[in-house]
């Protein structure tokens, strides 16, 4: 028998996972990147970067809007990663 691969999230406790995963929140995010389809960090330091994840600025977890477009930024992956180790960290 076969395992299920293992992801990166497993076993973590999201609390927002049924916004993450519903129909509006795709639709919602993916019409903020297309408005705003540039890493909002990386352009600050001089490069054009596609961004592919919609981040909140002020995390859901500290009170941040889950819908505010003024609350998200787009980032690539890995200033995405960056951002949310150094949330965990802090």
């Amino acid at each position: 028998m076969k395992k299920k691969p293992v992801s990166a999230n497993q076993g973590r406790a999201n609390p927002h996972r049924e916004i993450y995963g519903s129909s509006a929140w795709r639709k919602d995010s993916l019409a903020h990147r297309e408005q705003n389809p540039l890493c909002a960090q990386c352009y600050k330091e001089g490069r054009l970067t596609p961004g592919t994840v919609s981040d909140h600025i002020v995390s859901i977890n500290q009170g941040g809007d889950v819908w505010d477009w003024e609350n998200r930024q787009n980032l690539c992956k890995k200033c995405h990663a960056r951002k949310s180790n150094s949330e965990r960290n802090s």
